[in-house]
């Protein structure tokens, strides 16, 4: 016989491991067995809870309470509380939870149709990425909500339901960010998250914004060797976060290292800390996919230069790599300089046609190889170099002047000036340009009648943007006399220019007549609203903003 127990000591101890990781989770469900309570998981992250919370400790998420005919289930569906010897939501059909303990009954959940035809979140494809500043918007929105840039249109999406009912179809996708919460996975909770999907024939795998722990990756792991022969698209981006670093490495070894011998050509590894040890652990792949990528991205990864001095080592020459993107990374010139070694590799033959280096710290030691390295892809169609430093150099403005196919070129805060900035400008004779962001160049009057000039070179011209430039009434004048805006333009960005009443009037009567014109952005300048009123008269309200204008 055992020696009695202590409960009120041991109930103690219970409370004392909440679990929020692997370890500690098991270490509870170890006493709850021993005690034979009836406690359950939260719904949301798998946390054992007591049956009598309301909340979740871990995750705030509201819980079934007890009723007076027993403990109840909240279906994390539609949230709707049901009897505990439910076996499906009174409210929409959709299954008990796996991990729910049933007072009355030791049976696991009977499925019903529910899985293959309950209705399911918009999956990411329901959004749009604008082209210009990078925003996630709707994908029925028809202009960026944060900067106004049109949006290009996306096919409807389709939910994770049809795809899990229908493994076969021609585009299979796996998408755990659909819900758009973030959580941090036990394995019992990436159980059940893959339960549902297809276990093979995936061509598109999305785990953004789940964080693994080491059992929950291991779970992944498995899963994703289910669909290794078939991957093409791999969004691993935000996995790793809030990651002890020891566990976050092991993590993407496990996960990352499942795609190994998969026909992957598209893969998103941002928002994960990676720094050099993470890169260190990604050699193997990256070395292994290099042949085959065709984009690959790296945005607020903590990229040092070292990092990328492993990155683009890893990567070799990777002859079909179309996209490649750093964002806000803490590389700064050396890396700059490590990033320009692999574009002198894979130039000037290669199929680089869309390249972002931005918010990196690159200052002009840097600018000057990577400006010369861009100029060995004349093949590239978009460019994003802002908040960088180039200086006064004539590389960049040599490179752009190539670059004849390009559509969007995304300048903002690259700190060109005086003769940089002159031949930059100069250089802009683009037939197929659609999108340039000249904002915060400092520009001033003579800057904008220079662009003003150049304007009639760039007859596929849609969006404009010009924020910050100290253009002044004399600089918005210049622009809306001399310039001669294409049939094409949709938005006008003059945001934060000190612009008055005199400049803000010239401009609308320069754009009001485009034929495709949508919206003018005067917002944070210096126009009263007697001026104001004149505009939207002559423009209509939804044409143009006046956010923070003086009035």
């Amino acid at each position: 016989m055992p020696p009695p127990l202590d409960l009120s000591s041991l109930e103690a101890q219970l409370r004392e491991l909440e679990a929020d990781n692997e370890a500690k989770s098991r270490q509870l469900q170890s006493v709850v067995d021993h005690l034979g309570l009836k406690w359950t998981h939260c719904v949301e992250c798998a946390t054992l809870v007591d049956p009598t919370a309301q909340r979740c400790p871990v995750c705030n998420t509201v819980l079934a309470v007890s009723s007076a005919n027993g403990a109840q289930w909240k279906c994390p569906a539609c949230c709707s509380a049901n009897a505990a010897s439910a076996r499906e939501c009174n409210e929409c059909g959709a299954d008990r939870p796996a991990t729910h303990v049933a007072s009355s009954s030791s049976s696991p959940p009977a499925k019903t149709k529910a899985t293959a035809m309950a209705p399911t979140s918009p999956p990411a494809s329901s959004t749009v990425k604008c082209p210009a500043c990078m925003t996630i918007n709707a994908a029925d929105a028809g202009d960026c909500a944060e900067c106004g840039t049109p949006l290009p249109k996306v096919a409807a999406p389709q939910s994770t339901a049809l795809v899990a009912a229908n493994p076969a179809g021609t585009k299979s996708l796996v998408d755990l960010s659909v819900d758009g919460k973030r959580e941090s996975l036990t394995a019992q909770r990436a159980r059940a998250l893959f339960a549902d999907q297809p276990q093979s024939g995936a061509t598109q795998l999305r785990l953004s914004t789940k964080s693994f722990g080491r059992e929950a990756a291991r779970v992944a792991e498995v899963f994703i060797q289910g669909h290794a022969a078939t991957i093409s698209v791999a969004d691993f981006s935000d996995i790793i976060a809030s990651r002890p670093t020891d566990e976050a490495l092991d993590v993407l070894q496990i996960v990352c290292g499942a795609l190994a011998r998969s026909p992957v050509a598209h893969l998103d590894l941002s928002d994960n800390a990676l720094g050099e040890r993470g890169v260190r652990t990604l050699e193997p792949l990256l070395a292994s996919l290099a042949a085959q990528l065709e984009s690959l991205s790296f945005r607020n990864n903590g990229l040092s230069e070292l990092a990328m001095r492993l990155l683009a080592e890893a990567l070799g020459t990777p002859g079909k790599l179309r996209k490649l993107h750093f964002y806000s990374n803490m590389s700064g010139d050396g890396g700059a300089a490590a990033v320009s070694v692999l574009l002198e590799r894979m130039g000037p033959n290669g199929a680089l046609r869309d390249f972002c280096m931005s918010s990196c710290r690159v200052r002009e030691t840097g600018g000057l190889p990577l400006a010369r390295a861009l100029g060995r892809h004349p093949q590239l169609q978009v460019l994003d170099l802002s908040d960088s430093m180039f200086g006064d150099n004539a590389d960049l403005a040599a490179a752009l002047g190539q670059m004849r196919g390009l559509t969007q070129l995304v300048l903002k805060d690259a700190g060109l000036k005086g003769r940089g900035l002159d031949l930059a400008l100069d250089a802009l004779a683009h037939a197929e340009l659609q999108v340039l962001d000249l904002s915060n160049l400092e520009l001033g009057a003579k800057g904008a009648a220079r662009l003003a000039q150049r304007l009639g070179a760039l007859p596929s011209l849609k969006v404009l943007r010009v924020a910050e430039n100290e253009l002044g009434d004399k600089g918005a004048l210049a622009l809306a006399q001399a310039a001669k805006f294409g049939p094409q333009l949709e938005v006008l960005d003059v945001r934060d220019n000190d612009v008055g009443a005199k400049g803000a009037q010239a401009l609308a009567d320069a754009v009001h007549a485009l034929p495709k014109f949508s919206l003018l952005q005067l917002d944070g300048n210096e126009i009263k609203s007697k001026a104001q009123s004149d505009i939207k008269a002559l423009l209509g309200d939804a044409r143009v903003s006046f956010e923070g204008a003086e009035d």
